[in-house]
């Protein structure tokens, strides 16, 4: 029987490089003295690009369960970042609309993100990326169908 090494894997580098990126976008925004998570930074980023969306689908846009989104979601309306609003059309749906300190806070935090990622991305040529990204679509759509 063949031992199971990490080193020959896609899986575990895929998992290292996530964790390694997702501890890096963390450090970045706490040493930027903003009060944010990654993960509210992404839900404003979602809400930047269209505000208003049903707060079942911003959960399935960000890849979040509807419980850990309702609790980022609570803490944010804490911080006066979003506001949820119930739906006229049906009432056991909320709409999720960034506020102006919402928006204020993801345009102050744009800046230290894109840095981040040409950091990240500075050392990899273009065409390594390029194959990167197609090789990561591939696998994203194939869990995607078979909804591993």
């Amino acid at each position: 029987m063949q031992s199971f090494q990490d080193d020959q894997h896609l899986v575990p580098w895929i998992a290292r490089a996530y964790k390694e990126a997702s501890y890096a976008f963390s450090t970045k925004l706490k040493e930027s003295g903003l009060d944010l998570s990654k993960e509210q930074m992404i839900i404003l980023k979602h809400l930047v690009l269209e505000d208003g969306l049903v707060q079942n689908n911003l959960a399935f846009i960000t890849y979040r369960d509807k419980t850990s989104l309702t609790r980022i979601i609570n803490k944010m309306e804490q911080k006066n970042l979003l506001i949820r609003v119930q739906c006229s059309e049906d009432q056991r749906c909320n709409k999720i609309y960034i506020t102006e300190k919402g928006r204020a806070l993801y345009d102050k935090a744009q800046p230290f993100i894109t840095a981040l990622m040409q950091e990240i991305e500075d050392f990899v040529s273009q065409e390594e990326k390029e194959v990167s990204i197609k090789v990561l679509k591939k696998i994203f759509t194939h869990f995607n169908k078979t909804n591993l």
